[in-house]
């Protein structure tokens, strides 16, 4: 059974572990680190289970310690989780990752000892803050508080690293998502502001775009390139996300049937299509396809208000993939939101992308004129009310870890 937010966060911080893994190359880029909360009792059964007692998918409950792909994504990374103390899998961890380094903290649990790892781990951070996978690690979960946590967590926006804090039993996340490391959500990032620059000369676009602009124009055309903030993303100003399944903190069967069934895939490494972008009046984002694997974890019921289609998208009335319409029906309306004008919510890039996906469709059976702008990335195109669809001539593939992100639930 879940508990919910902060106040099931009834726990304390009698250990503290980091981890270091190396780079094996000076010029591998490193990734962002994610912090996760995991049960004492089944992690510890699990590590035994690890031992060859159980099955090779049960295995896969720990993919950052037994799925390749993951480890050598880890290895090229930085990377920080919440564990449990368990002698078993602190020794995987040092088998995996020989480069290990671990602080401890007693389990006196006093918050003296709690501020001297901090201040520890703070250093390290910044003698190697550009380098390797870091572990955070804890000996009991149920030990935990959430002012024994913030500390960490203000310490993890310091240096850009994703929150996300695992728990297999006791705790309902914000939601379940893809996480983007930091040089890749830069990478993003640098295509998207080129993106705007080059919109910005465009003077179809320009004309077009302020028209629908909010708040103006009052005079003169809209400078795109100022349009947008990124002051109010739920996970920071730079790291990227592509959100799975929305859980917003309910207690629901749902919440548990998803939690048990993909539990297996937290931690896990999987290949992302980036296919467009998305810019509106409203958002600006970054367009995905997912694969097969990825569908398997896309969450129907959450996401529907942001569906445009059954799941069965392909069958819709004659429906087929093209060029400008690559997209319909389940786990469509998967993206990454770049930026969004002021007092937007996030969540309105996915309605906007739904918006866009159903105009594809329309435009596809009508075969009415779009105005289309020719980039050097690929092609623009207007499907009314300053909605832009870009779609790119190559699509890009990126890795990203899947995990649940906790934050402190709303008062």
């Amino acid at each position: 059974m879940f508990r919910r937010g902060n106040r099931l966060l009834n726990l304390g911080l009698p250990l503290l572990t980091l981890l270091r893994v190396g780079l094996s190359s000076p010029n591998q880029r490193a990734t962002c680190p994610a912090f996760s909360f995991l049960s004492h009792d089944f992690f510890c059964q699990m590590s035994h289970e690890m031992e060859g007692q159980v099955s090779s998918k049960k295995k896969n409950y720990f993919p950052f310690l037994n799925d390749q792909p993951t480890i050598d994504y880890i290895k090229t990374s930085r990377l920080m989780m919440y564990l449990p103390e368990c002698s078993d899998i602190l020794d995987s961890i040092k088998h995996v990752y020989p480069e290990a380094k671990i602080f401890s903290e007693q389990s006196s649990c006093s918050d003296q000892t709690t501020s001297a790892v901090l201040n520890e781990v703070k250093k390290w951070l910044e003698s190697f803050s550009n380098e390797s996978a870091v572990f955070a690690v804890i000996n009991d979960p149920r030990l935990i508080t959430t002012e024994k946590l913030k500390p960490f967590g203000n310490l993890s926006v310091a240096f850009r690293l994703v929150q996300v804090y695992v728990d297999q039993t006791n705790f309902i996340p914000l939601f379940y998502g893809w996480f983007f490391n930091l040089p890749d959500s830069e990478d993003l990032r640098q295509q998207g502001h080129e993106l705007l620059k080059h919109l910005n000369k465009e003077e179809k676009f320009v004309e077009e775009f302020s028209k629908h602009a909010i708040d103006g124009p009052t005079k003169g055309k809209v400078d795109i390139c100022k349009y947008f903030d990124t002051r109010t993303l739920v996970v920071g100003q730079t790291l990227l996300h592509c959100t799975a399944f929305f859980t917003n903190f309910k207690q629901m069967k749902e919440t548990e049937d998803y939690n048990n069934h993909h539990r297996q895939d937290i931690t896990r490494a999987f290949k992302m299509q980036i296919i467009g972008f998305l810019v509106t009046p409203r958002t600006f984002g970054v367009r995905l396809k997912l694969g097969d694997k990825e569908l398997q974890l896309w969450h129907d019921d959450i996401q529907v208000a942001q569906e445009v289609t059954p799941q069965d998208g392909n069958k819709d009335e004659g429906w087929k993939p093209s060029k400008y319409s690559p997209t319909n029906g389940r786990g469509s309306t998967s993206h990454l939101t770049l930026a969004v004008r002021e007092d937007i919510s996030a969540a309105e890039t996915g309605r906007d992308l739904k918006e866009i996906i159903k105009r594809e469709v329309e435009n596809q059976k009508s075969g009415k004129k779009v105005l289309t702008l020719e980039l050097e990335i690929g092609d623009a195109r207007c499907y009314g009310d300053g909605l832009w669809a870009i779609y790119l001539n190559k699509p890009q593939t990126f890795t990203a870890l899947f995990s649940n992100y906790y934050v402190p639930e709303p008062e």
